[in-house]
């Protein structure tokens, strides 16, 4: 899609924009006044119940000894199924496209983590990071809190 006037066109340039939520992410390819959708996915939500899989273990005169939760380690094995499906996607892109920029909208407690994700190459192409849960934005507003970099 044509990428409005007022906004960065990256020109002689082909970026691209990943958009992250929690679960999902949109991978577009901007260049030349164009943006366009290449690829998304999404992982299947886990509902969780606030004390599902919660467990404590007792000692001696009935106090808590350990506790813990099967909740938040199953939150970090979706984590890294997330960053695991995210690798894959990466990779494919980069063999099939040229990618000189690229322009990260993630939440900031995801931000080290996909950075990390990414390859040395891709990594050392970040032009602009944006901190944030940006996933359900157009893309033109997206666009619209680069500055020129």
């Amino acid at each position: 899609m044509k990428i409005t006037k007022k906004l960065h066109q990256f020109t002689e340039e082909r970026a691209l924009v990943i958009i992250t939520g929690a679960q999902e992410v949109d991978f577009h390819i901007a260049s030349d006044g164009e943006i366009n959708k290449i690829d998304s996915f999404k992982l299947e939500k886990i509902q969780f119940s606030d004390d599902e899989g919660f467990f404590g273990r007792s000692g001696d005169g009935g106090k808590v000894a350990s506790s813990g939760s099967v909740k938040e380690s199953m939150k970090e094995e979706y984590r890294q199924e997330f960053l695991k499906e995210l690798k894959k996607h990466l990779k494919e892109i980069k063999e099939k496209e040229n990618i000189t920029g690229v322009y990260l909208f993630t939440p900031d407690y995801l931000h080290k983590m996909v950075e990390e994700t990414m390859s040395k190459s891709l990594q050392d192409k970040i032009k602009f990071v944006a901190k944030g849960n940006y996933y359900h934005e157009h893309p033109f507003e997206l666009i619209e809190k680069i500055k020129h970099v």
